[in-house]
């Protein structure tokens, strides 16, 4: 259950979030070990993130002692400015901010993408623990920015394949989104032939999560079935 604090902070209003703040219980929350993941969505810091609240944000991190990175507060951050502030002011590793990437290919921030990779080196061609890349999650995600970002301006390859042989356009098509499936085809040449290791076709993962449009695309454009 949230407390008044929490609200406040939620609608940003610095000046009571400070006055509330000068409550011994309302302090504790203030307190609270930002990595423990089972109170993120109460966690004060991470509802001044969540909202963008920068002001508050800077608030919150004033009162904790320690400049060791607060990696969900990271993976929390919506907007360039308050990754900018987290980034310059607690001492992140690189795999954090690589963890950072992959979040920003999941929610289609392309200018924070842009910032973790010309300022922090982040690698857009690393894969994650499921060898998948950022263009493979990009694609996941429906995310059509993202995809031509890492294709057109990071020179990724469009047919890069995971461990199960699975391309970014096998992603795409299982989650069903036309826009990445026609992009990746038509201007990027990925074959809607391409077959993973157990012989899938992009159209497979279409008709296995129900995908009707790309099925469609794949049958009455490209004849790919």
């Amino acid at each position: 259950m949230w407390t008044p604090v929490h609200y406040a902070t939620a609608a940003g209003h610095l000046e009571v979030v400070q006055m509330l703040s000068e409550s011994p219980d309302t302090r504790q929350h203030l307190m609270e070990n930002t990595l423990s993941y089972k109170s993120i969505e109460y966690n004060i810091g991470h509802v001044a993130i969540n909202e963008g609240h920068l002001n508050i944000t800077k608030y919150f991190m004033s009162v904790k002692t320690s400049t060791e990175e607060h990696l969900s507060l990271l993976l929390s951050v919506h907007d360039l400015n308050t990754m900018k502030y987290l980034l310059e002011t607690f001492k992140y590793t690189q795999l954090s901010k690589q963890c950072a990437l992959f979040v920003g290919t999941t929610t289609g921030k392309v200018d924070s993408m842009k910032y973790l990779i010309d300022t922090h080196n982040c690698d857009p061609s690393l894969r994650n623990e499921l060898s998948n890349t950022p263009l493979h999650v990009a694609a996941a995600y429906k995310q059509l920015d993202v995809v031509k970002y890492l294709i057109e301006e990071q020179g990724c390859d469009p047919n890069v394949a995971n461990d199960c042989g699975w391309i970014p356009l096998h992603a795409a098509s299982g989650m069903g989104h036309k826009a990445v499936v026609k992009y990746l085809v038509e201007s990027h040449y990925c074959s809607p032939y391409e077959k993973t290791l157990y012989h899938n076709l992009p159209i497979h993962n279409a008709a296995l999560h129900g995908q009707l449009q790309v099925i469609k695309y794949f049958i009455e454009d490209m004849h790919a079935y």
